[in-house]
């Protein structure tokens, strides 16, 4: 699958309990879900992968919401450019098994949390 630089192509839901929130959004919106290891489920509507479901630890905290990931052509680069314009990063690189890609987390000059997401 080819990226545009600047696509939105995946989202992260922090959720307590897996099950009660599959069971909402499954009922809700008709999503399936296909787990990826214990603690995150990854979202189909239809026979596409949008986004996931992902254990949050803890007590809900300002600012941790839903993540939206944006494509980039190479996310070394990309990171780079990103502390230049002034976003932190949250994290390390994550590499997803099988080939699927790679991604970082950021948070931009207010705070907004957000990821990069590449086939690099």
């Amino acid at each position: 699958m080819k990226l545009i630089k600047g696509e939105f192509v995946w989202f992260d839901i922090p959720v307590k309990n897996l099950i009660k929130s599959k069971n909402f959004y499954s009922k809700l919106l008709g999503w399936k879900f296909q787990p990826m290891g214990e603690e995150y489920l990854m979202i189909k509507a239809g026979k596409e992968l949008i986004g996931g479901l992902r254990i949050r630890e803890g007590k809900a905290v300002m600012g941790e919401t839903p993540v939206m990931y944006f494509a980039v052509p190479k996310l070394s680069l990309s990171t780079v450019i990103a502390k230049k314009l002034g976003a932190t990063l949250i994290g390390k690189r994550v590499d997803i098994p099988d080939g699927m890609g790679c991604f970082q987390l950021l948070r931009d000059h207010d705070k907004n949390l957000f990821g990069i997401w590449s086939h690099e």
